[in-house]
């Protein structure tokens, strides 16, 4: 079993740059889905579909790296306190994720 130790220098370079990755991948995600998708796509002739697909795509993505980063922070003393700030996010990621498919299927 690994110690619960500090994190080395290594790691809190690459939990930043993880965690960065994922707050960037969270603001496009959340740009497109209610600000550009809502407006644009309909203005270039496109349905509901094409958003649904990309929302959920960039989503999908989104809960890849959430989790990228649980692993890459399990070993170090931030593990529980980054868990539950995790926790929260996935169960918002998921109701997106499950509106997304629910629109999707409701699209085709």
């Amino acid at each position: 079993m690994v110690e619960n130790q500090e994190p080395t220098q290594t790691q809190i370079r690459r939990a930043n740059k993880s965690v960065g990755g994922s707050l960037i991948l969270s603001s496009v995600r959340c740009t497109l889905q209610y600000i550009v998708l809502p407006f644009a796509l309909p203005l270039l002739g496109f349905g509901g579909t094409v958003s649904s697909v990309l929302t959920l795509v960039l989503s999908a993505a989104a809960v890849a790296l959430l989790l990228y980063n649980v692993v890459e922070l399990w070993s170090t003393s931030w593990r529980w306190s980054y868990l539950g700030l995790a926790s929260v996010l996935l169960l918002i990621m998921t109701v997106f994720l499950i509106d997304d498919v629910r629109r999707l299927l409701a699209n085709v």
